[in-house]
């Protein structure tokens, strides 16, 4: 529930009753209470037509879905960190991401965000995407670099040390 599926699954039936021909890929293993959610995907009109979800992928298949993708939507009510939106932003891929505290900070100005409380707010967003393009602003910058996990842990044994 926390990361909010429902939402996003409102939000692109709202797209494909305006006619839309955009797709939908749900990447991402199986949480608690998920099941009338699961429910929902498999028993879709659209499934596996304009959605899917895949719930079981290696770190090269995740790879390939970000190489493929045209955003990320990030839709999360509640997030630790939000490792999806570095991954997507190290391969280059936009990001729309929840107005939340965490990926304003793991996200800065480097992608744009939407407001949970109101499905034409990420809705509008696609839509200007899909007419005009991705925003220059939406954009990752060529220059973009995330520290890896080998840096990540030096600083943090140096400050223990």
């Amino acid at each position: 529930p926390r990361k909010n599926h429902a939402y996003l699954l409102d939000v692109f039936d709202y797209l494909w009753e305006q006619g839309l021909d955009v797709n939908l890929t749900i990447v991402g293993r199986r949480g608690w209470k998920v099941d009338e959610l699961i429910d929902r995907i498999q028993k879709h009109p659209q499934y596996r037509k304009k959605l899917f979800h895949f719930d079981d992928i290696t770190d090269k298949e995740l790879a390939y879905c970000y190489q493929q993708a045209k955003m990320l939507v990030f839709p999360s009510i509640v997030e630790g960190f939000g490792l999806p939106i570095i991954e997507s932003l190290n391969f280059g891929l936009p990001v729309l991401a929840s107005n939340t505290p965490v990926h304003r900070e793991v996200g800065g100005e480097n992608i744009a965000y939407f407001d949970l409380n109101d499905i034409s707010s990420l809705a509008e967003q696609i839509i200007q995407v899909e007419s005009e393009g991705v925003p220059k602003q939406y954009q990752v910058p060529a220059d973009f670099k995330w520290m890896s996990w080998l840096e990540s842990s030096e600083i943090l044994l140096q400050k223990i040390i």
